[in-house]
């Protein structure tokens, strides 16, 4: 058997008795070992854009008021989500809508461990089954149909490279974060990578300018997580959570917004000085574009200020490339570090519970997280092709 097949073995293995978990304490009880706040009914998140479909029959604006959803949480994605009511979806078909977001999510899983190695497999398994990851799959959010899109651009950015930018403007009309993904392109020679990123990049501004009002309201609407989330703003969102002071929550505010610019900075002016590339024996192929997805939606995501954990499940894509690298290179072997203690820092939260263990674990998980992101930042930079730099940097190296 494959390295792959032996990976969906474990997996499935995991499935039958997570099933028969659930099947025996319920859904709530069975999601306690990874210490998530799991919710009934099951697939939550996934029920508020369901729920939508039945507020708008009852001539309600579910972004105003959606008692369709079961907390009655206002809808706040693009309007693309709402054609779910013309296809007669209600929130009554949330579990197999659901199952379905799961199904491609594990195919997106299946494209990218093609071809794994051992190290890679486990990294890959570790990961899959974090509470991170999992969170995703208890609460059904609609990120898993965007992973598959991202994953299926990914897949056929070799033989397709316009239809994988085609791919990526769907994932782009569903949540508008995955536009990240449009670094795919890099792998192409450099008129056509120009020529590809513009067209997009121009159409998701011109679609951005038409709706801006409702992507404003969105961005207010949308519930920022004071725990199990990432970002710049992360920490002080964490703080006023916790009581701090204002001072203490501005201050943790300016510095994540400060020094998430300067590691942008910092790499870009080391990526446009250098020329360089990490790990030039293993900057191609689809291990690589896997990894500029997944890495350029992380590092936007991050710029956002705060996402709730269970869009690490985009930090799967990493794995491949990190893993390739890391027999060489000891900063792609801290990233790996951070990203499992990222995914994994629930149940260390949980254990910590209050005081100065949970001061101490806390920190932990948010350098991790910005280790994360500038492990991503500087690879990104360093993997950029060479055909990026001007004629000027090139005659000095």
């Amino acid at each position: 058997m494959s390295v792959r097949g032996r990976l969906f073995l474990g997996l499935g293995l995991f499935v039958a008795v997570q099933l028969a978990h659930i099947g025996a304490r319920g859904w709530v009880a069975a999601w306690g070992p990874w210490a998530l706040p799991a919710r009934v009914p099951c697939f939550s998140d996934l029920r508020v854009t369901t729920g939508a479909a039945d507020s708008l029959e009852l001539g309600l604006d579910p972004r105003e008021e959606n008692p369709g959803a079961p907390f009655r949480q206002r809808f706040n994605l693009p309007g693309v989500w709402l054609g779910l009511r013309d296809l007669g979806v209600r929130e009554r078909h949330s579990p197999v809508l659901g199952l379905g977001l799961l199904a491609g999510y594990a195919l997106g899983v299946w494209w990218l461990a093609a071809g794994a190695t051992r190290g890679s497999a486990v990294a890959l398994g570790a990961l899959l089954l974090s509470p991170a990851a999992l969170l995703a799959v208890e609460r059904g959010t609609t990120d898993l149909a965007v992973f598959f899109l991202v994953a299926l651009a990914c897949h056929v950015a070799a033989r397709a490279p316009r239809g994988a930018m085609a791919v990526v403007v769907g994932a782009f009309g569903l949540k508008l974060f995955p536009l990240a993904a449009v670094l795919v392109a890099l792998r192409e020679p450099r008129a056509r990578a120009l020529r590809l990123g513009a067209t997009v990049l121009a159409g998701a501004g011109v679609f951005c300018a038409a709706d801006f009002s409702t992507l404003v309201d969105i961005a207010w609407k949308t519930e920022k997580g004071r725990e199990l989330s990432y970002g710049w703003r992360a920490l002080a969102l964490w703080l006023d959570g916790r009581g701090a002071t204002a001072a203490w929550t501005v201050a943790a505010t300016v510095a994540g917004a400060a020094l998430a610019a300067a590691a942008l900075g910092i790499a870009a002016w080391r990526s446009w000085r250098a020329r360089a590339r990490a790990g030039r024996e293993n900057a191609e192929g689809r291990a690589l574009d896997f990894f500029r997805a997944g890495a350029g939606v992380y590092v936007g995501t991050f710029l956002l200020g705060a996402n709730w954990d269970y869009r690490l499940i985009f930090t799967l894509l990493l794995v491949p490339q990190l893993v390739a690298w890391a027999r060489t290179q000891a900063i792609a072997r801290l990233t790996i570090a951070a990203l499992l203690i990222a995914c994994w820092s629930p149940p260390l939260l949980a254990w910590a519970a209050d005081g100065a263990p949970l001061a101490a674990v806390r920190a932990l998980e948010e350098l991790a997280k910005w280790a994360l992101y500038c492990g991503c930042v500087h690879a990104l930079a360093r993997t950029w092709p060479e055909w990026r730099a001007g004629r000027a940097f090139a005659q000095r190296s």
